[in-house]
């Protein structure tokens, strides 16, 4: 008995007998969905064997018989995809006429995608300083990881985190075998020359740890339902990023798509000032009130001044401490301005204040005079 070995990396045998398969039909499968195969022949075949090969192993294999006793030149034929086959694999078909093997091969690529899930919500927009109670679904018995951090810093070494596209990448680096198939038919079988293999190298990344990481969590989900108390920054203004990953031992790996949301407060207040002022000269300080609420509100803005180092004043009258702001519409903010007077040499602590029936918020910053 021959052995007839076969790399499947060719993209056609050449026989005494054409055989084919339409490549049209094999064009964007997808798991577990129903791929047309279509085979045809010069010559009538009764039946004819399939092996599929998916990241180097025998995925499928089987002999098909042909309805109509063997008079049919042409068959089509069912294969449902699974995950072994993806992201791409190599389909082989044969079958003996006259003692000679009538073979075809071919590629196709199967659509990526995960078996597993995992899958959760989060606002865009959030308090600081909160528990955010996140509703987790994923496969019964997944071991869950979770990483909650600034989005800025995640984005310093985007190579850290894991990747959709580099994980398929890699299953489609890794090349079959050498199929070897056992006859002794005849074989005529032209050999095409090899590509070259470019070798990539690898960047070494130095992993760095951040205060900005907020969440590290890691757990098994038992039922595939899950809350998870996640405790928020204080700090505001800032965009914020959960992601993560389950492993399954029935369906295998799964990534979620990264969530962002934003910590903002119901309202807030910030005040412009210059480098430095001269003692005794009259500045005029510009404060901004954002309304981050869902309806329309009015603010009171205040400059406290208990430590009488400065004064109030416009031109010759003294300004009032509080001033009162016009309907603020939702996401929208409003300037007021505060003309003041330092009255003593170094560094003066500012506080303003912004209060609406609804919410408050506190500001201080530091004025150097001269």
């Amino acid at each position: 008995m021959l052995a007839h070995s076969c790399k499947l990396n060719h993209s056609q045998s050449i026989n005494i007998y054409f055989l084919s398969l339409c490549k049209y039909c094999l064009l964007s499968p997808t798991i577990d969905g129903p791929m047309e195969v279509h085979l045809a022949s010069r010559e009538p075949f009764p039946s004819f064997v399939c092996v599929i090969v998916g990241r180097g192993n025998i995925v499928y294999s089987n002999i098909i018989e042909v309805p109509n006793g063997g008079w049919s030149q042409t068959h089509t034929f069912f294969i449902t995809p699974t995950y072994e086959m993806m992201p791409e694999a190599h389909i082989f078909v044969y079958f003996i006429k006259r003692g000679n093997m009538v073979s075809y091969e071919t590629t196709f690529s199967v659509k990526s995608a995960f078996k597993n899930t995992l899958t959760f919500d989060t606002p865009e927009i959030i308090k600081p300083g909160i528990v955010l109670s996140l509703s987790i679904f994923t496969e019964p018995n997944s071991y869950v990881g979770l990483l909650g951090m600034d989005k800025d810093a995640l984005m310093l070494k985007t190579e850290n985190d894991l990747n959709t596209r580099q994980i398929f990448n890699d299953l489609s680096n890794v090349h079959s075998k050498t199929l070897v198939t056992l006859t002794n038919a005849n074989h005529y079988l032209v050999h095409q020359p090899k590509p070259k293999e470019k070798f990539l190298i690898s960047k070494h990344i130095t992993p760095r740890n951040y205060f900005e990481t907020f969440a590290f969590i890691d757990y098994v989900s038992t039922t595939g339902y899950d809350e998870v108390p996640i405790k928020l920054p204080t700090t505001f203004f800032k965009s914020w990023v959960i992601t993560g990953f389950a492993l399954s031992p029935k369906t295998g790996l799964t990534l979620t798509t990264s969530m962002a949301m934003k910590t903002v407060k119901n309202i807030y207040v910030d005040i412009d000032l210059p480098n430095f002022v001269k003692k005794g000269s009259t500045v005029i300080l510009e404060a901004e009130v954002r309304n981050y609420l869902q309806k329309r509100m009015r603010c009171a803005v205040s400059l406290e001044n208990k430590k009488n180092e400065f004064e109030f004043a416009t031109e010759n009258k003294f300004a009032r401490e509080i001033v009162y702001t016009d309907d603020i519409q939702p996401e929208k903010s409003q300037k007021i301005d505060f003309h003041i007077r330092p009255r003593v040499s170094g560094m003066i602590t500012l506080k303003v204040y912004a209060s609406c029936p609804l919410a408050s918020y506190v500001n201080i910053k530091k004025l150097r005079v001269i």
